[in-house]
């Protein structure tokens, strides 16, 4: 349909609104914007908000609902001023991370809601509130009750689209409660409603998004991998820009996890080329480049991308998955006790009950707990990362939790259990098609087998590992596999490089020494032991959780250490 001109706001209204339910943003707008040269009306700045959001025009879109507002609360209309404030608080959270200003437009919409009780609108309201309190204060007990409420509210007035976005938000903050078998039922009945056409385009596609955020969480990247794709379609087929930003960034996640780093890199690609628009999904995408450039060993390129997302006006809502990212990333980089500090902080940031958003950050802390050799804690960390899988029982964090106790057992010198732990991790992380964390896990293996007197078995791990990191592109994989291989083979592993204080370091190593007793012994500070063991590892090719223990097997070969 062609944008024709209208004699008066009613009219245009009436057609813009045809247009909107064609789809057609872009002509409603035109209408819509060419009314309001005229003549100001709250409803056309209402219906011209919903077409830019939708066009992905935020800050147009902000700018029309804050004029909708004045209006709406001049007129003494509060049900309508409410709704309007919510729809300000909605872009804030959903776009450009602004919390605070969120609140502070809740608080308002709560105001004026209260003043008409059975307004549709309160199931809006306590929706965002229920988001609020989870995406940004991490608090699904409250965020629970939120949204309970506006279940409630919504099935007392008979709104069956807010009754499916209600059921979705629960749904969702169960599976973040643990209640897997209530929220994914939740989560399906919404899902159902959605594809089967109970409620508009915009409302299904908040709906897909919610699920997908659930499936993300607890690491069923199957799922998510087929409803972002499914997303991005249907924002195609609509014409709306909107939604195609949180599609590709859980796309690109999905892909990173799989090990199609080629295709997560485009697809970041094209959610960055609006960066300032949309600052909260440029934020997600930044951090999720920066888990792809460590995982490729690109570990100057990961950092810079953490640093950019930290800036404002990035860091709104992304502050705790930059914490998360820069734990794993200080740990990479050879700083075990930086990454468990920033792990730590993390995990007291973030409410016990919200047990997937403790998952990546617990995996963490075993690791670095580990290379600090402190074993009973290494140990307690892990033990709630079992926890937390019982209870969010997929086969990926069912695999971070089996590899992260395979870790705890090999420090603590159980060989035999870290064996049979790491070969159900390399089970799971196959069945789950976690590439990376896989090619992780038979290095692990290897090492181990190592160590028990397998060398056949351990270069068999080793040469899959190798092949597999080179296919995926991570440089520090395919390092420690080749490292690994040639001690197997007798050939040299280049410790004749070691300086004569890095050999210091590692004999005590070797004798099992933790990083802070070897401090005591030679009279340095913990950071430089972690220096010097980094240097090591760097010369021998060792990375990852075996890295310790690929650098002393290689040293005794090399007869560095006896």
């Amino acid at each position: 349909m062609g944008v024709e001109r209208v004699s008066d706001l009613a009219s245009a209204r009436q057609l813009a609104d045809e247009l909107l339910s064609e789809s057609d943003y872009a002509g409603a707008r035109a209408i819509l914007e060419d009314a309001l040269g005229a003549q100001e009306d709250a409803g056309t700045l209402t219906s011209l908000a919903s077409a830019c959001r939708a066009l992905g025009d935020i800050p147009a879109a902000m700018t029309a609902f804050e004029q909708a507002f004045r209006l709406h609360v001049d007129a003494e209309r509060h049900g309508e001023a409410g709704l309007a404030a919510c729809g300000l608080a909605d872009l804030e959270l959903t776009y450009l991370g602004g919390s605070a200003v969120a609140a502070g437009w809740l608080a308002r919409g709560r105001h004026h809601l209260g003043l008409e009780p059975d307004h549709p609108g309160h199931v809006y309201l306590e929706g965002l509130c229920a988001y609020r309190a989870m995406a940004y204060e991490k608090d699904p007990v409250a965020a629970r009750k939120f949204a309970v409420d506006g279940l409630a509210h919504g099935q007392r007035l008979g709104d069956r689209a807010a009754e499916v976005m209600g059921k979705a938000y629960l749904g969702y903050i169960d599976v973040a409660l643990g209640r897997l078998d209530d929220g994914f039922g939740l989560l399906d009945e919404a899902t159902a409603a959605a594809m089967g056409g109970e409620i508009q385009t915009v409302s299904a596609l908040d709906a897909y998004c919610v699920l997908i955020t659930a499936c993300e969480r607890v690491r069923d990247f199957d799922r998510v991998d087929q409803w972002a794709r499914h997303v991005l379609l249907l924002s195609e087929e609509v014409g709306s820009d909107s939604f195609a930003p949180f599609g590709r960034t859980a796309f690109a996640n999905a892909l990173i996890w799989r090990g199609r780093w080629d295709e997560a890199d485009s697809e970041l690609d094209q959610v960055l080329q609006d960066a300032e628009g949309q600052p909260l999904s440029a934020a997600m995408a930044m951090v999720l480049r920066s888990s792809l450039r460590r995982r490729q060993g690109r570990l100057d390129e990961a950092q810079a991308e953490l640093q950019q997302a930290e800036r404002e006006p990035y860091r709104r809502g992304v502050r705790h998955l930059v914490l998360a990212a820069r734990a794993r990333l200080e740990l990479d980089r050879g700083d075990a006790q930086a990454a468990a500090d920033v792990a730590e902080r993390y995990l007291k940031a973030v409410s016990e009950s919200d047990l997937i958003e403790r998952v990546d950050a617990l995996e963490t802390l075993v690791r670095a707990r580990v290379e600090l050799h402190a074993v009973e804690a290494a140990d307690a960390a892990a033990t709630e990362l079992e926890q937390l899988a019982e209870k969010i029982p997929t086969v990926g964090v069912r695999a971070a939790a089996m590899s992260s106790r395979a870790l705890v057992a090999r420090a603590g010198g159980d060989l035999e259990d870290a064996q049979a732990r790491f070969e159900d991790a390399v089970v799971l992380f196959d069945d789950a098609g976690l590439r990376h964390d896989l090619v992780e896990a038979r290095l692990g293996l290897a090492g181990v087998l190592l160590e028990r007197g397998k060398p056949d078995a351990a270069m068999r791990l080793a040469k899959e590992a190798l092949t597999a990191a080179r296919e995926l592109g991570a440089a520090r994989e395919t390092v420690a596999a080749t490292a690994l291989l040639a001690g197997l083979r007798g050939e040299s592993a280049g410790t004749g490089d070691l300086t004569r204080r890095e050999a210091e370091v590692l004999r005590l190593a070797a004798d099992g020494l933790a990083n802070a007793d070897i401090a005591g012994r030679l009279f340095l500070s913990i950071r430089t032991v972690e220096r010097h063991l980094s240097n090591v590892y760097l010369k021998v090719g060792a990375t990852g959780p075996s890295a310790r223990m690929v650098a002393v097997a290689h040293a005794r070969r090399a007869g560095i250490v006896e």
